[in-house]
């Protein structure tokens, strides 16, 4: 059944979202011509996709312009009347998203009484902002305007969240950093910045002597196919010295690469890290004591750019090489965190083309506090599994993701499930693709003890047996307390569904 087009409670209207070809008047046969400048605003804004509010200000402002073989051509809105009609798009909406206009519009569009009207009236109930300087002249005049109407004084004492994008060749860095050395309640703060720029360890320095209420801070830096070293370096070891002065507890640094320059193809990819000869001295100095949280999106695990780096209240590293990391890469760099931040609790890696050695066992062995571990790998063996068991037995969170590409590859079967269940006896979650095609039609002999703690088990590409009802059996058996079982994505959903279907019968029947 084809889906019906969105209409309006105001009249049976057509609507087409803002940015998109105007529409002509021969496609809207049935459209009133009675519409009041409020109800045509209505139409235009309540439909608008992801509320970008004050681009369908604008829009609507140069109705007259852009859209000349349009009914609306002879409407001229007078901005104060578009401000009154937004109140109700708020209540559905705290989010503000600017991103600009394809045409520029004219300079006279937004006069300063408009944004003081603005400001003062709507920035109190914001508590996201979007502003992608990149895209339009426009958005770099709302930071300016932002930062020169509230100077010191308290802007969005609801602003949580913002996120700027930084255009090319942008200089505006000063109105930028007042801006949101005013934002006192902001918490989340996202920087990008564009191809072949550098603004941002610069930007960044800057953010620190202003900004030491920031809780969560991510750096992201854009590179273009373009491999040449002054691409590459985006994001480096001085990053680390600037954000010693931000308290912040989750700090992301990362990058996009965009393929062929086409944004809607890009994979992660940051901080090329080479080696600073004759300066690995001073970045030992650089201590983050209130950080809780580090994310690395890297193609290239270079230890050094963590292993003079002190963080004694560190929880959680998340590391994401998406390409070629770096053979011992991985496991340098958490040794040296095991010797710098004692209280590491979850590990999250992404191995890429890689499989579990014996080295990287070794280095989360020497974090004695590990309780969740989240990897994704090459499938492993049973006997990988084992040597993951016997020297991290205090696991309470385990994940093994593997490459899907290599589905053919040996795999963990029944008999490591065993072997992790007798080793790991407090493990509460267990995600893991699992061969169960060797299933034992009986209970294991003694000294076999089923798990007690485990409350969730996820099964990834699991390879079944013919007979779907023995490998339920055996899960149930091994994990009789789980209370959400879940079959991913890697097998037909009629067998999911026969596989769930089974392991719950059979769980209730032995209660």
């Amino acid at each position: 059944m084809a889906r019906k087009k969105p209409t309006s409670k105001l009249g049976a209207v057509a609507l087409t979202p803002i940015g998109t070809s105007p529409v002509n008047a021969t496609s809207l046969p049935h459209l009133p011509h009675a519409l009041t400048i409020p109800e045509i605003l209505t139409l235009c804004l309540v439909n608008l996709p992801r509320k970008d509010l004050l681009n369908a200000a604008l829009t609507c402002r140069e109705w007259s312009i852009w859209s000349r073989d349009t009914v609306w051509r002879t409407v001229e809105v007078p901005f104060s009347v578009l401000l009154k009609r937004l109140d109700f798009l708020f209540e559905a909406s705290d989010c503000y998203r600017f991103n600009g206009l394809d045409a520029e519009p004219s300079a006279s569009i937004m006069s300063a009484e408009d944004w003081l009207h603005f400001l003062n009236h709507y920035t109190r109930k914001i508590s996201r902002m979007y502003l992608d300087v990149g895209l339009s002249h426009v958005a770099l005049h709302l930071l300016e305007k932002l930062a020169e109407t509230h100077g010191g004084g308290p802007l969005s004492p609801n602003l949580r969240s913002l996120r700027i994008s930084l255009a090319p060749m942008w200089k505006s860095t000063i109105p930028t950093i007042a801006l949101i050395s005013s934002l006192t309640s902001i918490t989340n703060v996202t920087l990008k910045q564009p191809p072949g720029d550098h603004k941002l360890q610069v930007f960044s320095e800057k953010l620190a002597t202003v900004a030491p209420y920031i809780k969560r801070l991510s750096l992201v830096g854009e590179t273009t196919s373009d491999t040449s070293s002054n691409t590459r370096h985006t994001l480096d070891f001085s990053l680390f010295q600037q954000l010693r002065e931000i308290h912040a507890s989750d700090i992301s640094l990362a990058s996009w690469y965009t393929l062929d320059g086409d944004p809607t193809e890009s994979v992660h990819l940051t901080g090329y890290c080479p080696d600073p000869p004759g300066e690995s001295e001073r970045y030992k100095k650089v201590t983050l004591p209130a950080l809780h949280k580090l994310s690395i999106t890297t193609t290239s695990l270079h230890p050094d750019l963590i292993l003079h780096t002190t963080m004694p209240a560190l929880r959680t590293l998340v590391i994401r090489p998406t390409l070629r990391p770096t053979t011992g890469g991985f496991e340098d760099m958490v040794s040296a965190i095991s010797k710098r931040s004692s209280e590491l609790e979850e590990v999250d890696v992404n191995l890429g083309h890689k499989t579990i050695s014996n080295g990287t066992i070794e280095a989360l062995a020497s974090l004695q506090y590990l309780v969740v571990l989240r990897i994704q790998c090459l499938p492993i063996t049973n006997q990988t599994i084992e040597n993951l068991a016997k020297s991290i037995p205090h696991l309470r969170v385990l994940s093994l993701v593997f490459d899907p590409e290599s589905a053919t590859a040996e795999r963990v079967t029944g008999a490591g499930l065993l072997v992790l269940l007798r080793h790991c006896k407090g493990l509460n979650e267990l995600e893991i693709s699992v061969d169960l095609c060797d299933s034992p039609h009986k209970s294991p002999a003694p000294p076999f003890q089923p798990s007690r703690t485990m409350t969730r088990l996820t099964l990834r590409q699991p390879k079944l047996p013919r007979d779907v009802r023995r490998a339920a059996r055996f899960l149930v058996t091994c994990y009789p307390d789980v209370s959400r079982f879940e079959v991913a994505k890697g097998t037909s959903p009629k067998q999911k569904d026969h596989l769930i279907k089974e392991f719950k019968r059979i769980q209730s029947s032995r209660k």
